[in-house]
Parts: structure tokens; sequence; C-alpha cells
């Protein structure tokens, strides 16, 4: 189910005379060119680069250590040394040992390939795989999306004879271990560098190119053999759609219903894609990733590797229908986790007011925690860190919101890990579980002096509603492939009457007929979806005036196609979404810090009265168990006149009080009244008389 929280909204304003002038000379549509200029787009060349594609590609042999790398593995090939691919358990390591096993198997190389396990290996080169890998007789160990921070690792293998190359997108420590190469973009000698932004199969992808110059393989080639994989991959690990990354993400996409390879056809099979005229990211990061992970979050990531290095397409299917009914058990597993951090938050609501939000659990499967550490920053827009702890041992998974830096605070606390390494958005780390409270407690003391930004939509545009047509598709074609560093544009329309709601989908999603008089009095009139709300949830009624955050897609059925406008923020017309999530930030530094922190109007006028507490008991007695939300609440019951705070702190009064039973989700309401037998005074509640004392 989807929870409407409350989001602010980013709306771009621009010059309407710059925007056609931009339009006439990049020969764009306005709205193409809206967005264009709104994401720093000023220049016929970047729109050259961004648009169609003509970027200068970066030199591979500009990434440091490149040709040491493609040195060493000529060098193994030549002696006819064994050389092991060490890869990851994700999709991207996946893909990317995937890509070099086939491509060294092309050049003939004596290759095999090792894919640590989550519970057995954790993340990364490590002692016990080396010694395995030592047994096979391998002489040269390649690292594709991790080892940059395997020092004692890569020393271990140099003991034993073994040499290291790495390739690696990660964050680059001070120390660096002592390998053969480490080609990694974020290595500061990378000076000639211009673009950086590779997900692991990228890098790999660099090597591949940077191997094949001698042999007069154009990129395009290789793009057309393994292009397929990269995609797959840096979708997978959701980096930047920009720059060079753009160019093949948008190849891959363009090629994967083509594909060549068993394994991405048995994929395209059990993802239920094989019939789709085109793919777009959302698609393949909703429906195929999952699928290369879900082995590796239940353990077996080889799984996955079989698929994609798969010559025959019969035996790529069975191993598709293996990841398949993994996936499945992955949602299972999954959700039961969500479930238990979310009771362990109702149990203790305060937790769900710290600036980021820290969930631990025993023995909870850690190959989701990722992804349930997701769930909550997009359900509590704030940063999750999840962890799960096993007797003496504990391991974390990071997500964060919007641009804040998480991977910063944690490097603040480094001091606590075993292991730590990730992005600036997402981390992971392993921590003795009597370390957890004490790095709750430096985490905390790290937050005091930052503002966590509130969850933002971010509004290309604002459009007339007469000017939404079935154009707009042709008009953002140019812009694909969406995705991170390049995200999809959202609109606004404002003032729309929402006239009817229809219940879809089995009760899972609502349509929306909505309408608005434009200044010819013309009636417009337009249907909109909103997914993974039903019509008992949703917050707005018949006749209610809002504004909607929408993006649009095809909707193609029996060769017709039709826009489908789709709802992904809506507020009442009426609503100052900047006061209402000051407010908000008010409330929770109140229950976080014991104050009333930026309050600027007289605090009687957030203190409920009497009058108040009955006419909120009535309110709440209607609308038993139907969700609410304070903005919403504030507009039914006072015409949105009073302070939010008044009914955060009304709610909270009423519930320590016994009056009212209060389900919780992020920043809606569940409540039922409960059956008192004696006399309850608003006043008597500990919270009220808390905030009298200031």
């Amino acid at each position: 189910m989807k929870i409407m929280s409350i989001n602010s909204w980013n709306i771009c304003e621009f010059n309407k005379k710059e925007i056609l002038k931009y339009s006439k000379e990049w020969g764009f549509p306005a709205i193409t060119s809206s967005i264009l200029y709104s994401r720093g787009f000023r220049t016929e060349e970047d729109i050259e680069d961004f648009v169609r594609g003509n970027i200068i590609r970066e030199n591979p042999f500009n990434i440091t250590d490149m040709d040491k790398l493609v040195n060493r593995v000529k060098k193994a090939i030549e002696n006819k040394e064994k050389i092991c691919v060490y890869g990851d358990y994700d999709a991207d390591g996946v893909t990317s040992t995937a890509l070099i096993y086939l491509f060294l198997k092309s050049k003939y190389a004596d290759v095999c390939y090792y894919v640590p396990e989550r519970d057995r290996d954790g993340y990364g080169l490590n002692v016990n795989a080396i010694d395995f890998i030592k047994n096979l007789g391998v002489k040269l160990i390649f690292t594709v999306d991790n080892g940059v921070t395997a020092i004692k690792e890569v020393e271990y293998a140099n003991k034993l004879g073994i040499d290291t190359v790495i390739t690696d997108h990660h964050r680059v420590p001070k120390e660096l271990p002592n390998a053969v190469a480490i080609v990694d973009p974020f290595r500061v000698e990378c000076e000639k560098l211009k673009y950086k932004n590779f997900a692991g199969v990228g890098v790999a992808f660099k090597f591949v190119e940077a191997f094949s110059v001698d042999e007069n393989i154009s990129f395009e080639e290789l793009l057309i053999k393994y292009g397929d994989l990269v995609t797959l991959g840096t979708i997978g690990d959701a980096v930047e759609i920009t720059g060079e990354t753009r160019k093949i993400v948008k190849f891959g996409l363009n090629n994967i219903l083509r594909s060549t390879i068993p394994g991405v056809v048995a994929l395209l099979n059990v993802s239920g894609l094989s019939n789709k005229s085109e793919l777009d990211l959302k698609t393949v990061a909703f429906l195929m990733v999952p699928r290369i992970n879900a082995c590796g979050r239940m353990g077996n990531a080889e799984l996955a590797l079989k698929l994609l290095i798969s010559s025959d397409i019969s035996e790529a299917m069975k191993y598709a229908e293996k990841l398949n009914k993994l996936n499945g058990l992955r949602k299972d597993i999954e959700e039961k986790i969500f479930k238990m951090a979310e009771e362990l938050l109702i149990k203790d609501p305060k937790r769900k007011h710290e600036k980021i939000i820290v969930i631990e659990g025993e023995n909870w499967d850690h190959g989701v925690l990722g992804i349930v550490a997701t769930r909550i920053t997009q359900k509590y827009g704030s940063p999750c860190i999840l962890i799960t702890y096993n007797d003496n041992m504990a391991r974390g998974s990071c997500r964060s919101i919007g641009d804040f830096p998480l991977y910063d605070v944690l490097l603040e606390c480094k001091e606590f890990f075993e292991r730590f390494g990730g992005h600036p958005l997402a981390a992971g780390f392993d921590i003795k579980t009597q370390n957890i409270d004490k790095l709750k407690q430096a985490i905390r003391e790290s937050c005091k002096k930052t503002d966590i930004p509130s969850p933002i939509i971010n509004i290309s545009a604002k459009l007339n509603p007469l000017v939404i047509s079935k154009r707009i598709l042709d008009d953002l074609a140019i812009l694909k492939p969406f995705g991170a560093g390049n995200p999809e544009p959202v609109f606004g329309v404002f003032n729309m009457t929402i006239k009817k709601i229809y219940s879809i989908g089995q009760g899972k999603h609502i349509k929306i007929t909505m309408s608005r008089i434009s200044n010819e009095n013309n009636n417009f009139e337009m249907e909109a979806l909103y997914f993974g709300k039903s019509k008992s949830d949703f917050l707005y009624r018949e006749g209610d005036i809002v504004d909607i955050a929408v993006t649009f897609s095809k909707n193609e059925f029996h060769g017709i196609v039709n826009l489908s406008i789709q709802i992904v923020d809506i507020k009442l017309s009426s609503v100052d979404l900047e006061t209402i999530i000051k407010e908000k930030k008010i409330y929770k530094s109140f229950y976080r810090d014991g104050i009333l922190k930026g309050l600027d109007i007289p605090i009687e006028n957030v203190i409920p009265n009497h009058e108040d507490f009955i006419k909120l008991y009535k309110y709440f007695k209607k609308e038993e168990n139907n969700f609410l939300r304070a903005d919403v609440i504030n507009y039914r019951v006072y015409g949105g006149k009073e302070s939010t705070l008044k009914i955060y702190f009304a709610i909270d009064a009423m519930e320590e009080l016994g009056v009212a039973t209060v389900f919780r989700s992020s920043d809606e309401y569940r409540i039922s009244i409960n059956k008192v037998n004696k006399k309850v005074d608003i006043l008597d509640s500990v919270t009220l008389k808390r905030i009298k004392d200031f």
C-alpha cells in the first residue's frame, strides 16, 4: 500500500520567453526545452552530448593502472596462467563477472570464477575464498565491483604467490591494497578522466575496450556483444544515467529485446517481457534486475551467473525459472522483515523521529536488508540503517534520501566498524554486536548540527491541462532513458476538482476523474491513475480541489497507443506545504530533543483546548479507521486555519489518555475511538503539560 507522506514540492520556475527562444534554437518542443533548461543545459554542445549521444568517450587508459591491468592479463593468457574472476553477489557484481568471464573465454584464457555468498563470505575478497582459489591453481585474481578496500586480503594473496588486479567503482580509501593494478575511476590520480560515474560493470567494460584497442574492434561492436550485460548491471546498481553510461544504457535498452545471449532471452521470458515492443529503464529495474539479485539475496549468486554465461537456451530457461521461484521467496522474506521492523517502530515510536532511523533485529536475513531499508526511507522520509545481529557480530545496510550524504555520516563513525564501504547514498558495514548502541549514539551526535532534507518532489514544469495530449509522449521520448541523474520528469497540474474516484485492479489502485474550468470557460476533464492506494484509504473526496504531481507514459492495447497519466503526489490546493513541513520538523524535534525549536507563533496556538478536543473527537469518530493526515484533518475540521502542530499534539494527547487508539504510518494516521467509562480532561495529558512548560 502506498503511504501518502507530506512531501515538499520544488517547482522549477523559468521565463517563458527564454524557453521559447531555446526551443527555437534547439529545434525541440517547448516542454522538452523547459526540462532541458531546468536541468542546466544551456549550450548547443550540451544538447548534442545529451540528446543525440554525441559524447566524446573516455579513453579507457585515462583510468589509472588500466595499462598495467591489460598487460598483466595478456601476460597471464600468453603464459597459460589460470585466472579467477572474483565478483560480487548483486546484479552489478554478477553481470561484471559474466562480462569478464565471457570476454576472457573468447580470448582462450584459462579462466574460472568465484562469486562470494553473503552468509559464507560477506562482501569482497576474503581469506577463506583465497585459500579455495589457491587450490584451483589460480595465479591471477581479477576482481570486479570490489577489491579497493581489500588491503589484508591482497597481502595474503601475495604471500601465497597469487597476483591480484582490481576493478572497482566504490569510493577509494586513503590506503590502497598492494595489487598489481587498481582500476577505479575515483582514484585521485585519474586527473585526465572527465567522467567517472560508471557502475562496476561499466569499469569492467572499459577494460574490455582497452584490451581490444590493438585488435581494431570498435566500441559499437563491443556494445552489440556485451551491452546487454553492461546495461543490466548498471541499472541494477542505480548509478547516474549520464555521460558515457547514458550512451551505453540507451543502446542496451534498445538491444535487450533482440539479445543473442541465451541467459538474457530466458530472463526476458520469465519476467513476462518477451512480447514487448520496447523496454524502459523502470521496467528493467523492477522486473529483470530483482530476479538477478534474488539468488544472491537468498544465498547463491552463482545461479544468476550460470544463467548469464549459459550458451544453451533450454539450460538458461531452467536457471531462469529457478531464479523466478527464488524471487518469490525473497519477496516473502522481505515483507516479513519489513513488518518486524515496523513493529519495532510502533513499540518505540521515538525512533521514527530520529534524523536517521536505526532499527536492529536478531537473525534477519541480511540479503534483503537493503531493500527493506529502502522501503523504510520511502515510507518515513528519513535515511535508514537496518542492522541484523547474531551472537557477537552484526551487519548493517544503509540507505539515504535525496542527496543527503549518509556515507559521510558513517565515515565519522568508522572506528566502530569491522568492515565498511559504499556510495554517498548507500552503504554497508560489519560491526560487533556490543558496539551497536555506541554507533547509534555516535550517529545522533553526528546529526545534531545536520538538517536532513525533507522528501522532495521535483516538478519540472507547471502544465495547463489543456496542453496534455498524446503528443507529450513524443516530446519526452527525446530525453529517455530516465534514471538516476536523469529522473523521469514530473509535472504539476493545479486547481483540479475531483469529480469521481473509481476502484481498479481488484481494489488495490484508483482512477480519478478530474476537471478544471479554464479562463476561456472551457471545462477540461482528464483521468489519472494512482497506484498502490485503495479507494477506502484515499485521503481526498469528490469535490476537493487539488494539485497533482504526475508523470506520463504510453499505454498500448491492441496496437492503439494512449496517454497514461500517473499521480506521483497529490495535495489540497489550499495547503501551504512549506509551513506544514516546517511544523512537522518542529514536532519531530519536540519528541527527539525535548524542545519546541523554530516556533514562530504563540505557544497557545499549538495547544489544543476542550473545544478542539470535542471537534476532533467527533471527526475521528466519524472517520473511524479511515486514513487521515494532519493537513487534511486541519482542512476538514478547521478550514485549514489552525496550526498542524495543534492536531499532532491533540492526537498524541488523546492516545495518551486512552481516548483513542492510533496507528501511525509515516505521516498518516488511522484512529479508532475507545470506550471510556470516566470523564477525561485533555489538559491532564503529560504531553500538553510539557508543552505548557515552555
